[in-house]
């Protein structure tokens, strides 16, 4: 009698481990930044957003559960590394670098390097930037490309582009070098600051995954499926000021 209920015992706690196993397998966990207005940003603790309803529509397309963790934009790829998310969806820019490190699903979105500065003290170029007081995302391509581009330039980064326009406002900083998307909502929601592009960002936004992830060709699938039933244009005309698709 022992024996068989020593059996039952075992195969009840295997169908339970068994079913556990497949309710994860069926989650996705994405990694993203809500500090990067329209893409993401937070509304009291409700995260919205382009990237935030693209999340949700992938994981109908594969008809997986999605859980999206908020972090600092500087900490999703150590934690995409280490394993503590599968995914990053945060307006992340494809670059020749990180594509060293990481694969990168086809572009979402198309963006553009932005400059947003004060009316009374315009930036029309790219060249007008050196020896200005700069601020950036930190982490980000805008980061990147300052460096690169721009060596003279004095660049103030921050996790979140939001006291950067505060610093602006306050003139102490000269400018903030955004995507052109989040620069036309800082300059809708703040009066006296103007924006101008100054840069192309060819490679546009893709969702960051481990190198070799089996996700990736989902992804690319849920991607390209959104794309032709007209969900990537209909989200930018939500939740983009101009859109770039």
């Amino acid at each position: 009698m022992k024996k068989v209920v020593t059996v039952l015992l075992s195969l009840l706690l295997l169908f339970y481990f068994s079913c556990k196993k497949q309710r994860s397998s069926k989650k996705i966990y994405i990694g993203t930044s809500a500090t990067y207005p329209p893409f993401e940003y937070k509304v009291g603790h409700e995260l919205r957003g382009f990237d935030i309803e693209l999340a949700s529509l992938i994981g109908k397309e594969l008809d997986k559960d999605i859980e999206i963790q908020d972090m600092q934009f500087g900490a999703l790829l150590l934690a995409l590394q280490n394993q503590k998310i599968d995914a990053v969806l945060a307006s992340v820019t494809i670059t020749p670098e990180r594509t060293k490190s990481f694969d990168f699903s086809i572009p979402y979105f198309m963006d553009e390097l932005t400059v947003v500065y004060k009316e009374g003290n315009p930036i029309l170029s790219a060249e007008a930037l050196q020896w200005k007081k700069v601020g950036c995302q930190l982490g980000t391509t805008m980061e990147i490309w300052l460096k690169n581009r721009l060596p003279t330039s004095q660049i103030h980064a921050m996790d979140d582009n939001s006291p950067l326009i505060e610093a602006l406002k306050a003139h102490q900083i000269d400018a903030v070098l955004l995507g052109k998307s989040q620069a036309q909502e800082f300059c809708q929601r703040n009066s006296g600051l103007s924006s101008r592009v100054i840069a192309s960002a060819p490679d546009g936004y893709g969702i960051v995954l481990r190198k070799g992830s089996p996700l990736l060709s989902e992804f690319n699938r849920a991607v390209n499926n959104l794309e032709a039933k007209g969900e990537l244009k209909r989200l930018a005309q939500k939740w983009v000021a101009t859109s770039s698709l």
